[in-house]
């Protein structure tokens, strides 16, 4: 196990679960993400696998979390997100809750967000994750989209759409959404 300072030095850090385990990412987890290390990360995968997760990761302090929150969002259409900023704000709440007492426990473990890896859920969470990020940690939208659409994303993102069920006539990316809420 490696310590942040450790990340931090090496100055290529991608967010990539391979410095946890020395190189040797298990396949169950080459889709997790370290957003802040030592801190927050986030996985897609089905909830009945979070176990092999726990299992796979028992040696590195860990709290696993999800929630519905990032399935809120009532379609109008072919619309599926964002969800609107109650939502958001819910959701800042439970998550600075859940660091706030890792903060404060003696052994300080990294909370791993984990969600349904269908396209709009992974949409909508890495919404609420990369706002959160902006909230709580101070990234800039570029920073906190990049765990998202960037060159180490785990998946594939698609656009919001406008609510119509006609061809889209605009595509947001999360990067839009991000630089709208830093607005």
């Amino acid at each position: 196990f490696r310590s942040s300072a450790t990340m931090k030095k090496s100055g290529s850090f991608d967010g990539s679960p391979s410095v946890l385990f020395e190189g040797r990412t298990p396949p169950l987890l080459q889709g997790m993400r370290i957003l802040v290390p030592e801190k927050l990360a986030f996985i897609a995968l089905q909830q009945s696998k979070i176990s092999q997760v726990k299992r796979l990761m028992m040696d590195i302090p860990i709290i696993c979390s999800t929630s519905d929150l990032h399935d809120q969002y009532l379609p109008f259409c072919d619309d599926f997100g964002p969800v609107n900023l109650g939502v958001v704000h819910r959701f800042f709440l439970s998550m600075s809750g859940l660091l706030g007492k890792i903060e404060a426990a003696t052994t300080k473990p990294m909370l791993l967000y984990y969600f349904e890896p269908d396209a709009e859920t992974c949409a909508n969470a890495s919404f609420l994750l990369a706002v959160f990020l902006m909230l709580r940690f101070n990234f800039n939208p570029e920073q906190a989209a990049e765990a998202f659409i960037g060159p180490h994303a785990p998946f594939n993102l698609p656009f919001f759409r406008d609510a119509t069920y006609a061809p889209s006539s605009y595509d947001l990316s999360l990067l839009d959404l991000a630089r709208g809420v830093a607005a």
